[in-house]
């Protein structure tokens, strides 16, 4: 079975889900806040790696990749983007308006 998810992914040019977590496990969503120029760039780097790794993901995977931004991705600082995240329903809704690293409410 690992054999031919492995053939999929390179037929399809699709990832891993688990290289989309690990990437956001370590993306700094702050970096638009930063001084430092270093920060910024970086920060914007890493969403745009984060984006292009989303969008290689198979359908299923981006509803698993929503589900995981939903449960571990977003802040809970009281915003209305938090709010429309928590209040997403990502079975009726579908993953439409989710960039990867952000999800348009």
């Amino acid at each position: 079975m690992k054999v031919i998810q492995e053939i999929k992914q390179l037929i399809l040019n699709e990832v891993d889900i688990k290289q989309y977590i690990s990437a956001m496990k370590s993306y700094n969503r702050d970096y638009r806040f930063s001084d430092s120029s270093r920060v910024y760039e970086k920060g914007l780097k890493d969403e745009e790696k984060i984006n292009k790794l989303y969008d290689r993901l198979s359908d299923d995977d981006k509803i698993s990749a929503g589900k995981w931004f939903k449960d571990n991705g977003n802040y809970d600082d009281g915003s209305q983007h938090s709010k429309g995240v928590k209040s997403w329903d990502i079975e009726k809704d579908g993953v439409d308006g989710f960039s990867g690293t952000y999800y348009r409410t």
